[in-house]
């Protein structure tokens, strides 16, 4: 079956949030004239924007389970800050601590519809005095986010006091870029991760575009080195997933949009996909798909790969993930019908195959199919996910052995049960290179069933042939022939 398995492309979307703070928290700090660039206070805003993850074929490389835009309204996002006077800020830097922001929530309170955050920070003036020469060297803040938000239990060392998720940020007293510390294992939106880049900032008071922020390491803008924006200017995030996602059911309920879909590939004609199969008659039912991190040994076999990051470190300023050895281990990731739930394999992170497809607990007779629309010549989502199954980017190149365990019956009342039964399993390498953040992998498995085909010649009695490897000139040497599994044309 080679192209039982191939990457589904979804595409990608994106939505926007409320970016506006509340004005009543900046009465009487700015001045009433709006073509006035000189403010006395000027209040630091911010404003968010959610990008949904790139897609991609499984094993080449694109929303990793993701936090949606009400999850982000309510949990918040946290940010830190560096006011690096009249010296702009530098990736790497070891002298400089986050002295203007430490881990702040920013959120939208409830019955609100603005982001706002406590205490009020505001804008240093140098460099910004209206249309007169600046007294002051211009002066630079430079904000880094993620999200969700998570409190820190203890400010020496950043800890949360979580053992998954976040589990911890950099000290409020570390000097060098603020990074986030996490590990694998969390559920619901605490599993997903968002690192804040730069958006549609706002202007200065004395240009005319939006500052644009400083990129550190090609991955993306970050929030750095901005100056003092006009009256109604916001530091806008636009948050990226900085994990990688495999599989899953994406954003939305339609079909097209899941991560892991499987379809049936019926013979038609000289065609390999596509065809007809009618449902009354046929149906393929599916027990389980696993997926687990593999790798080539020594003798060239591939066996158990335990070499995939748990846990690992994300610089905010650059978006690049530190991770070590000590903190492997491996992917067994199991989609289970309920024939199987109860011998799932041992260890394994297990889901339940959405019923459409999935083998009963149980099949005496051809009736208890009749629930059971089975697999379809229409790609159906395999499961709706509840533990995602993320993935730490550390750039690496991974393989993933996708397995699936199906049985195909066809009604046939000439026989004793009422029906053929054929269960199958197969299997599939992936390679998923170098693992990046924001990527989420799309998968389509395609079962390819060929029907049986008989072509039968009548020959003369006397002058018999049996099937062979040669041609004869009056007689078909091969009289019967079987066409299966795998669709090949």
């Amino acid at each position: 079956m080679k192209d039982m398995l191939m990457g589904s492309i979804a595409m990608m979307a994106v939505v926007s949030l409320a970016s506006c703070s509340a004005n009543s928290d900046f009465d009487n700090t700015n001045t009433t004239d709006p073509n006035t660039k000189e403010s006395v206070l000027s209040p630091v805003e911010f404003g968010t924007y959610l990008a949904q993850s790139k897609n991609t074929r499984a094993g080449e490389f694109t929303r990793a389970s993701e936090m949606t835009t009400t999850e982000l309204e309510t949990t918040g996002f946290g940010v830190m800050a560096f006011y690096t006077e009249s010296t702009q800020y530098e990736a790497g830097q070891t002298s400089k601590e986050p002295n203007f922001m430490y881990n702040t929530d920013v959120s939208i309170k409830s019955g609100d519809k603005d982001w706002s955050y406590s205490p009020i920070k505001y804008w240093p003036n140098g460099g910004q005095t209206g249309d007169a020469t600046p007294l002051d060297a211009t002066q630079y803040l430079s904000f880094f986010a993620y999200a969700p938000y998570k409190e820190v239990v203890d400010k020496k060392t950043g800890s949360t006091g979580s053992d998954t998720g976040i589990t911890a940020l950099s000290a409020n007293a570390a000097k060098g870029d603020p990074t986030v510390t996490y590990a694998l294992g969390a559920t619901d939106a605490n599993a997903d991760l968002l690192w804040g880049t730069a958006g549609t900032n706002g202007t200065t008071t004395s240009g005319k575009t939006a500052q644009e922020g400083t990129n550190f390491s090609g991955k993306a803008k970050v929030n750095a080195n901005l100056t003092k924006m006009k009256v109604d200017g916001k530091v806008q995030f636009n948050f990226l997933h900085a994990l990688a996602k495999f599989g899953g059911t994406g954003a939305g309920t339609a079909p097209k949009t899941s991560g892991l879909m499987v379809v049936a590939d019926i013979d038609n004609g000289s065609a390999t996909t596509g065809g007809t199969l009618d449902g009354n008659t046929t149906k393929i039912t599916v027990k389980s798909i696993k997926i687990e991190s593999v790798k080539a040994g020594t003798d060239g076999k591939m066996a158990k790969d335990a070499s995939i990051p748990t846990s690992g470190t994300l610089n905010l300023a650059t978006g690049v993930w530190t991770t070590t050895d000590t903190n492997n281990g491996k992917i067994d990731y199991e989609i289970n019908s309920k024939a199987v739930t109860t011998t799932a394999t041992a260890g394994a992170t297990t889901q339940t195959m959405n019923d459409d497809i999935a083998e009963p607990a149980s099949v005496s007779s051809w009736n208890d199919l009749s629930s059971v629309t089975g697999v379809t010549t229409t790609p159906q989502s395999v499961y709706t996910e509840t533990t995602p199954l993320l993935i730490i980017p550390d750039g690496k190149d991974h393989v993933f052995r996708i397995t699936i365990d199906y049985i195909v019956r066809t009604k046939d009342e000439a026989l004793h049960q009422g029906y053929t039964q054929v269960e199958q399993s197969f299997y599939k390498d992936l390679t998923l290179k170098t693992v990046s953040l924001n990527a989420k992998y799309n998968l389509l498995i395609h079962l390819g069933l060929t029907s049986v085909k008989f072509d039968a010649t009548v020959t003369d009695w006397t002058n018999t042939v049996n099937g062979g490897t040669e041609s004869g000139n009056t007689t078909d040497t091969d009289p019967m022939v079987i066409y299966m599994p795998a669709n090949v044309k």
